[in-house]
Order: structure tokens, then C-alpha cells, then sequence
């Protein structure tokens, strides 16, 4: 239901410094261990709030500020991991040799993108090549940078 194993979560909570209770604005509290498991099923699978009341045994405002209160608690703490790739432990020079080196043909890609789709205006001509059936919308469709 997580896509994590009962030891990984554990792990995830001293990883991510999860602090041992929150306090919504409204007064409700939970530990972060429920915290942290209303998150990760909340982006495991598309569901509603509604779908989260009969698991957890809470009302769906108070799943969606817990949901809301852990987001923003690790974004403050780890926001600077996601705005900033100039990191120590990032090499984009040895990821391109090493995914080089496993075949690909490009020889400065170092990283992936999943299917990333931007969506444009429609364009003037050939438009069914820049329609996505799926998005439903026209795009372009990104899989790799370099």
C-alpha cells in the first residue's frame, strides 16, 4: 500500500528527520510514523481522500492538512537538495562516462527524464505529431537531457 517495507519506513522517518509528533493548525495531532504512511500512500497510487478515511480512521480535512504539514516540513529542511545541483556527491561528468560506457549512444547524457511532456499551443501544421493522446494536450515529450 506504501511501496515501502515496514523496515524501510522506519529507515525513511530517520532519513528524513521526521520529528516524532505534528500538530495541525486546527489541534489534531499524529505521530510521524502516520504522517509519513499518509504521504507515501497518498503518492503511491491516484486516490482520493475519500479512498483514506477507512484506512487511517481520520476525517479527509484532516488527512489533507497532516498530508499538507509533512510536505511542507521536508521541503523547509530539504528544498536546498532540490533547487541547487551543484552538490558534492553529483558528477555529471562520471554519470555521462558511466551510462556511456553501458551503450548509450550519447556520450554527454547524464541524466533521465520520465517521459517529462511540455505543453504548447497548438501548432499550425502537422499538429497530430505534437498531440499527446494520452495528456491530451499538444506537447513536446522529453525522455533524456544531456
Amino acid at each position: 500500500m506504501f511501496r515501502f517495507k515496514k523496515d524501510d519506513m522506519i529507515r525513511l522517518i530517520r532519513a528524513l528527520e521526521i520529528p516524532r509528533l505534528y500538530t495541525g493548525y486546527q489541534g489534531s495531532v499524529c505521530t510521524g510514523m502516520e504522517a509519513l504512511m499518509i504521504l507515501l500512500r497518498r503518492l503511491a497510487y491516484p486516490n482520493r481522500w475519500c479512498d483514506l478515511v477507512d484506512i487511517f480512521g481520520r476525517a479527509e480535512p484532516e488527512l489533507s492538512i497532516i498530508f499538507n504539514m509533512i510536505v511542507d516540513d521536508i521541503y523547509t529542511r530539504f528544498y536546498h537538495l532540490l533547487n541547487n545541483l551543484d552538490l558534492v556527491w553529483l558528477d555529471p561528468a562520471h554519470f555521462a562516462q558511466v551510462i556511456h560506457q553501458k551503450g548509450a549512444p550519447l556520450d554527454q547524457c547524464w541524466g533521465f527524464i520520465d517521459g517529462t511532456a511540455l505543453q504548447i499551443a497548438r501548432p499550425l501544421q502537422n499538429q497530430h505529431v505534437m498531440f499527446s493522446g494520452h495528456k491530451r494536450f499538444h506537447c513536446l515529450k522529453f525522455q533524456v537531457r544531456n
